[in-house]
């Protein structure tokens, strides 16, 4: 996998990184469930903070540990999110979360960066101090597992929580 397809495809993803979603703000929204909205806030809080990539898949197309080692995403309990690559920006962005559809679904969109105006639909579940997503852009369809065969422009992800010094 080229250095340019993986930073276009991290971009992409990260967004994906954005689980500390906006919880398509559920917050606030006239028609959206109060259940909704506190899992929305449970799901932001428990994911903001820094997070290290340690598997990338992009269409088919394994990311090796040495490109994917350097890379982080912070998220923030607004729904933005930054990507980085041994501390460089590469991309930020915006995401909203919908913690109450099985699986729980994210939508983001790259403000900066690889990918930017470009949308994302996908996926998400998390762990104690892991979490994964998968996603795919909004012209194809919301993925429902963990996969990203070649030919299906997803992108699969999981995370290691960065602890806090």
């Amino acid at each position: 996998m080229s250095r340019s397809s993986l930073s276009i495809g991290i971009a992409g993803c990260l967004f994906l990184f954005s689980l500390s979603a906006q919880a398509q703000e559920a917050e606030g929204v006239q028609g959206v469930a109060p259940a909704a909205n506190e899992a929305a806030r449970e799901d932001r809080a428990w994911i903001v903070g820094t997070w290290r990539v340690t598997e990338l898949q992009i269409n088919g197309n394994r990311g090796k540990p040495e490109d994917i080692r350097p890379l982080t995403v912070t998220n923030e309990a607004d729904g933005t999110w930054v990507l980085r690559s041994a501390g460089k920006e590469i991309s930020r962005g915006t995401s909203t979360i919908d913690p109450t559809k099985t699986p729980k679904t994210i939508d983001f969109t790259p403000t900066s960066g690889g990918g930017v105006g470009e949308k994302y639909r996908g996926i998400y579940e998390y762990g104690k101090t892991t979490r994964k997503m998968c996603f795919a852009p909004a012209a194809k369809e919301r993925p429902t597992d963990y996969t990203a065969a070649a030919g299906s422009e997803r992108i699969s992800l999981s995370f290691e929580r960065v602890p806090k010094l």
